[in-house]
């Protein structure tokens, strides 16, 4: 079976004694992963999120990927590509503490 793209939108907080813990209220973290199927990128996904040292919180949204989508957007299309020869690409988009995301 051919890998496919994956696309997730998850929210997750800077673990404790991070640096990012001192400013960040937390994140939208957007991954794109290649992977057989979705369930086996769910996982790489999560994995990576905690690997950061951040904790999930919740997944926001999740579909296949397409190259066709990101046709005006120049930095998602980049991590599409990366997810491509790479296996795993993410982007993290931070709040600041007391601000709600």
């Amino acid at each position: 079976m051919p890998e496919t793209v994956f696309y997730f939108m998850m929210e997750a907080v800077p673990g404790a004694g991070t640096e990012e813990a001192r400013d960040c209220g937390g994140a939208f973290i957007n991954c794109w992963v290649k992977a057989e199927n979705e369930e086996t990128a769910r996982r790489k996904a999560r994995r990576y999120v905690e690997e950061e040292n951040w904790t999930f919180l919740r997944e926001e949204d999740a579909f296949i990927a397409r190259r066709e989508f990101y046709a005006d957007e120049p930095e998602s299309l980049e991590c599409f590509d990366e997810a491509r020869e790479y296996g795993l690409s993410a982007a993290f988009y931070m709040w600041p503490k007391g601000r709600d995301a």
